[in-house]
This record gives C-alpha cells, structure tokens and sequence, in this order.
C-alpha cells in the first residue's frame, strides 16, 4: 500500500476531500439505499487504490486528480440523493436541459473525460520521447471508451445482482455511451491540442540502494 501513503502524503487535501463525501454520503444514503450505498463506497475505495497506482508510476497532475474525485462525488451524489420529483427519484434521473440532457448523462461525459486524462498519462510511461501526441491522444480516446463500455457491461449486471440500482434500460445505455464518446473526443482534443507534461520524466522513482563495493579479496 506504499502507493496509498504517497498519495495521501502528496496530496492530502484531495485525499480528505475524497474521503468525506465518501464516507459522507455512504452514511447519509445508507437508510434509503443501503446495498447501493456500500456498493458505491466500494468502487469509490478501488478507484482510489487503482488511481494511487498509476500516481506512483506517474505523478498525476493536480487537475486530473481533483477531476478525478468530482467524478467520484458526481456518481455518489447521483446514486444516493432522494430526488421526488426526477425520473427514477433520485439525482441521476433530473434534467438539466429539459428533454435534452440529464445529470447522469452529464456525469458520463465528465467522468469518461477525466478516464480518458489518465489513460494518457498511462501511456505517456509506454511510449518512446518524442511519439506523436496525436496517436496518443486517439489511444486514450479508445481506451477511455473501452473503459466505459465495461462500465456498461458492470451496471448491465448489477440489474440482476441488486435490482434496486436502477441503471434504466437499453436507451439509457446507448445515451451513457453517447456521452461517454464525446467525453473522450473533447479531452483528446485537449489533451492534443494543449502541451502536457511528461509522466516519465515527473514519475516517482523509487529509491536506488547504493551498490556495495566488493573488496579487494572477494575479486580474487
């Protein structure tokens, strides 16, 4: 867990807000949703350890971990807040353009923007200096996009493990994806078009032991 102690180490804020809303919103949504409330806090701690991995290797900008974290409060916030009067009574069903666009759906562009962020600086340790930003930028686009159709894949068979999670049926799923996709074209877009920082050159190494010297006897 020397992953888990850096981040929390190198960034404590992002980790105690993680870490409230977490916790937070567990509590505050347990009495209504109480197996989706413990399933929620379940992805939310993997998708720490998972995002403290890959900061190990390469030292994640701020923005993508805070981006990161909104994700996370986005997706609890949806799933867990009573909401009487939206589509399937709770955050994720309300329109924020009427007829047109809904949190859920907004949820999916932000989150599968900030996947796709991350798939970048992924490759950025894979790929040799100098790649062209373009070809990487298209590969965190697909990888984003594989990463949401899994998720799709995860909430298609929650409908059978726990029926209460209310994931909505094929049209919900075809709009998740839709969004899904534009959230991985802007963030590859940006990510082309705006110069970022090298993962490899920024990445936390680990400590070099400093090599013994033989003895003079010992070459002999």
């Amino acid at each position: 867990m020397r992953s888990v102690a850096l981040l929390v180490r190198t960034h404590p804020a992002f980790t105690a807000f993680s870490a409230a809303y977490a916790l937070g919103l567990t509590a505050f949504g347990f009495g209504r949703f109480p197996v989706r409330a413990l399933t929620y806090l379940a992805i939310v701690l993997v998708d720490f350890i998972v995002v403290a991995a890959l900061n190990r290797r390469a030292r994640l900008p701020g923005w993508l971990l805070w981006g990161l974290s909104m994700w996370g409060l986005m997706h609890m916030v949806g799933g867990l807040v009573f909401w009487e009067s939206s589509q399937n009574g709770i955050v994720y069903g309300i329109w924020l353009v009427p007829r047109t666009v809904r949190y859920d759906q907004l949820t999916h562009m932000i989150g599968f923007a900030m996947a796709t962020a991350a798939c970048w600086f992924a490759l950025d340790l894979r790929t040799v200096p100098g790649a062209p930003a373009g070809g990487r930028a298209l590969m965190a686009g697909l990888m984003g996009m594989g990463l949401g159709a899994l998720n799709e894949v995860v909430e298609f068979g929650s409908i059978y493990a726990v029926p209460e999670q209310q994931v909505g049926g094929l049209e919900n799923m075809g709009w998740d994806l839709i969004f899904n996709l534009m959230g991985c074209i802007l963030m590859g877009l940006w990510l082309r078009l705006v110069p970022q920082r090298s993962a490899a050159k920024s990445s936390v190494a680990e400590p070099v032991q400093p090599e013994r010297r033989k003895s003079s006897s010992s070459a002999w």
